[in-house]
């Protein structure tokens, strides 16, 4: 697969996991997104600007070649890429928070105005606070507190929520990327690590064995350390036989 061959086409890409909690409760702004480019209203924006999704599950080499470093990875790609070594802008990641308004906003800066796109947002956390709502029963307020209790509220959701939910979720992804990541690149590759490169990936999952607050995590990265202990040892016998 090849990214940005249109000399003047800009591409918007998302670099995502289906393991990655964090890329899945990104997919409804980017679909948000994409599909307000596609309606009628921006049509000038449909043939110079693109919005595509790349799975590294499923296509791991064009995540490798992008050097894609952490999921999700939001990276823009200038026109004119396709012009040669060098040729067309650098490409750009997004290094902001995953909040619906600022990725739109980080698009907006590069594209120029999105007609409809606040409003298809505001349509889109109106949609969860009355789903939010009714889940949790109905609620009246006085004639003078509704529209301001309502507004609250949906700023409430709209709000990150670090609690001790969200952070045991951020480690579960952490470890389930560097479970597959050293799986994908490392035990699957075809040049061995060097010893001294090897022993600090030793030490780091020994690392992660000790600490990492999740049994089944520490359990699997311990045999990911036992794997590198026979990998070690298969290497040293080699190079002894040499």
């Amino acid at each position: 697969a090849t990214l940005s061959r249109g000399d003047d086409v800009a591409w918007f890409v998302e670099f995502y996991a289906d393991w990655c909690h964090t890329c899945n409760a990104l997919r409804p702004t980017w679909i948000t997104i994409a599909d307000t480019i596609a309606s009628p209203q921006n049509s000038h924006l449909q043939d110079c600007v693109k919005l595509a999704a790349v799975s590294c599950e499923d296509h791991p080499e064009v995540c490798r070649s992008q050097k894609i470093p952490a999921y999700p990875e939001l990276t823009y790609y200038p026109p004119g890429r396709s012009k040669g070594h060098g040729g067309g802008a650098s490409r750009v990641s997004y290094h902001g928070v995953l909040y619906p308004l600022a990725v739109a906003e980080w698009v907006q800066l590069l594209t120029g105005p999105i007609k409809g796109l606040d409003q298809a947002f505001s349509l889109q956390r109106r949609t969860r606070y009355d789903e939010s709502s009714s889940r949790s029963g109905s609620r009246e307020y006085g004639s003078n507190e509704s529209a301001e209790n309502d507004e609250e509220e949906q700023q409430r959701h709209e709000q990150p929520q670090l609690d001790r939910s969200s952070s045991m979720v951020s480690l579960q992804d952490m470890a389930s990327s560097i479970i597959y990541s050293l799986k994908r690149e490392i035990f699957k590759s075809n040049d061995p690590l060097p010893p001294p490169k090897l022993e600090a990936l030793r030490d780091f999952l020994l690392l992660l064995e000790r600490r990492f607050p999740f049994h089944h995590n520490r359990n699997a990265f311990s045999q990911l350390r036992q794997f590198v202990d026979s990998f070690s040892e298969q290497q040293q016998r080699t190079m002894l036989e040499m």
